[in-house]
């Protein structure tokens, strides 16, 4: 079947809660990375994290003052798929994991909902 313009070249997966409960999520990817966005009430700032773990590459992003925690989500998710160890992995799997449900279903939506969203999509 031919590729359309507008198909995503990236699949979205959001396994059942009882899968994690049971530990019986297998990743057969090549690269296995994970993200994490938060905002620390605390003193007011959010950040964003990435972790390779394929090739033991942790980022830390800060985000400052009026990032909110979905927008640190998002954001970790597109710089993880902007990577440069990632860009050049011709033909290899990729998994990006988020326990974030709002960010992984904005990012499979049809229509990106923000910038940062439309800025993940394309970085996917």
């Amino acid at each position: 079947m031919p590729k359309f313009v507008f198909d995503k070249n990236y699949s979205v997966f959001i396994p059942a809660r009882k899968d994690w409960t049971y530990d019986e999520i297998v990743l057969n990817d090549d690269v296995i990375c994970y993200t994490d966005g938060s905002r620390f009430e605390h003193i007011g700032t959010s950040g964003a994290g990435i972790y390779n773990c394929t090739d033991n590459v942790e980022v830390l992003l800060p985000l400052g003052h009026n990032t909110s925690v979905f927008q640190a989500e998002v954001y970790a998710i597109a710089q993880c798929a902007k990577m440069e160890n990632l860009l050049h992995r011709n033909n290899s799997s990729i998994a990006i994991c988020s326990d974030s449900l709002s960010a992984i279903q904005a990012e499979s939506a049809a229509k990106a909902i923000t910038g940062t969203v439309a800025d993940a999509m394309q970085a996917l």
